[in-house]
């Protein structure tokens, strides 16, 4: 487990390294007022609430995906060990994907001291910008191997 850590903590270091203070701000700011709730808290909650919404819906599409390309990989669309090799390998990316999207979901591990309110809302707020910028990137990386598979399911059948 101590790897998938490294893993995580190299992930929000890359994802995140953009972020100033000042950005920070105006983004908890503008989540303040495009939710209508005055409490930072509260804005951060809910777009926590709404990220596992659609960490959840994406990851519903990927495990779709799994499951035609699993049906292509063992259907007579499918001629060539060549051909199988690349479902099988894109069934490896959508895997992949799909691990950073339950990354998206997972609880937050608050191991703070009771009473440090500031630190509990400052850790939750730097999860938040580390799902956002790990699910925008799950998102394109989705759209794009759909596509993909789009295009290779109709190379397959007509090749």
């Amino acid at each position: 487990m101590h790897w998938l850590k490294a893993l995580d903590e190299f992930a929000r270091r890359h994802l995140t390294q953009d972020w100033t203070e000042g950005r920070r701000r105006r983004f908890i700011a503008n989540l303040c007022i495009a939710g209508d709730e005055p409490s930072e808290p509260r804005a951060v909650q809910r777009a926590l609430d709404q990220m596992d919404t659609k960490a959840s819906g994406t990851l519903t599409h990927i495990s779709m995906m799994i499951a035609a390309m699993g049906v292509t990989a063992i259907s007579e669309i499918v001629d060539h060990d060549s051909e199988r090799f690349i479902c099988y390998l894109t069934i490896g990316l959508y895997l992949i994907l799909a691990v950073m999207c339950l990354r998206c979901m997972s609880v937050v591990e608050a191991t703070l001291l009771v009473g440090d309110k500031k630190r509990l809302i400052s850790h939750l707020e730097d999860d938040l910008i580390y799902r956002r910028e790990l699910y925008a990137t799950v998102n394109s990386m989705t759209a794009v191997l759909t596509g993909v598979v789009l295009v290779l399911i109709y190379f397959f059948y007509f090749y």
